[in-house]
């Protein structure tokens, strides 16, 4: 069979319509199966695999489940492996036909006998998606050899995974309110806390595996890393000894600030922040340390500039002099009389 070269969509359409093809073809289509979340988005990717040199033209009807909504635009649509446009159409069967070429009939798919992802279509998907199955179908891969058989059919699966809620926290330690209720229980890198005891110097926080929706926690993980949480399952009541509020703050108030709480100096707060109120404790100092397991955080700061000659009280805050009462100093606690 003659080499193909760039040809028309009409012409292909013929090529197709004669059922000519090589028997020998090399390249094929396949689709990863995908887990969705209902209400989220996705994409759906396309690998060829392909020990012909010369394919210049993928295309194919795609057909998906009820609920999945492709992107049938070119801007939207990523292309990879020197693929440099996409057409797309809904069609009367509810199928959606999809046209990939590269740039020109010089530029030839890049890809290899082992399958590379030559382009990836987004979609969305309904808030009461069930999962259910995708097909390829009239798939035609014009290149040296010809094209693909269009009876030839590439069935997927859309596959519903747990709904999840991204978090990314730009420090170690954030305040949070979440959307959703969420389960904690099985993320690494990241832990929910309460704060459950306050003293003049002090909140004590308490783990947290489930929260409730619209409850104010303490996550502590990577700064400017992402978590994908777990939505809860059922209903999660909030924890009435939590000590955090999420709304009503006022000037001398505390908020998070660098893993410790500190006074709020014109009574704002960030949209999806917490803070806590300064009527759950006497209050009065300028900065509240967090505790975790008996170790303070204000003060875990201060042993890290051992031998210093730095005097710092039990807020971590740096002295000159000192007067009766507990310091640390190189380190340790001092009692001065």
């Amino acid at each position: 069979m003659k080499s193909l070269k760039r040809i028309s969509l009409g012409a292909l359409f013929a090529l197709v319509s004669t059922s000519v093809f090589a028997a020998d073809y090399t390249a094929s289509l396949s689709v990863k199966d995908i887990t969705a979340t209902p209400g989220g988005t996705g994409t759906i990717d396309i690998v060829l695999a392909n020990t012909d040199p010369e394919v210049t033209i993928i295309q194919f009807n795609l057909t998906v489940p009820e609920g999945v909504t492709p992107s049938v635009k070119n801007s939207e649509i990523e292309k990879l492996r020197n693929i440099a446009t996409a057409s797309a159409k809904l069609q009367d069967d509810g199928s959606y036909k999809y046209l990939f070429e590269t740039e020109d009939e010089e530029t030839l798919v890049d890809v290899n006998e082992e399958g590379s992802v030559v382009v990836s279509i987004p979609v969305k998907f309904s808030e009461g998606f069930a999962g259910g199955e995708g097909k390829l179908t009239n798939i035609v891969i014009a290149g040296a050899k010809g094209h693909k058989d269009p009876s030839l059919v590439v069935s997927f699966n859309f596959t519903v995974g747990a709904e999840t809620e991204k978090i990314t926290l730009a420090k170690e330690y954030n305040t949070y309110v979440p959307a959703k209720a969420l389960d904690f229980s099985g993320v690494e890198g990241i832990t929910a806390y309460y704060v459950t005891a306050v003293t003049a110097t002090e909140a004590t926080l308490t783990e947290a595996t489930t929260v409730a929706a619209g409850e104010g926690i303490i996550l502590k993980g990577t700064a400017e890393a992402e978590y994908e949480v777990p939505v809860a399952s059922g209903e999660v009541a909030k924890n009435d000894e939590n000590l955090l509020k999420t709304s009503g703050i006022a000037v001398n108030d505390y908020i998070l600030y660098d893993g410790k709480f500190v006074l709020c100096s014109d009574g704002e707060l960030a949209e999806g922040k917490a803070y806590l109120p300064a009527s759950a404790f006497t209050a009065g100092a300028k900065i509240i340390n967090i505790v975790f397991g008996g170790e303070s955080t204000g003060i875990n700061e201060v042993q890290k500039s051992e031998a210093d000659g730095a005097i710092y009280n039990l807020s971590g805050m740096r002295v000159s002099k000192t007067q009766k009462g507990v310091y640390i100093m190189n380190g340790r606690k001092v009692i001065v009389k």
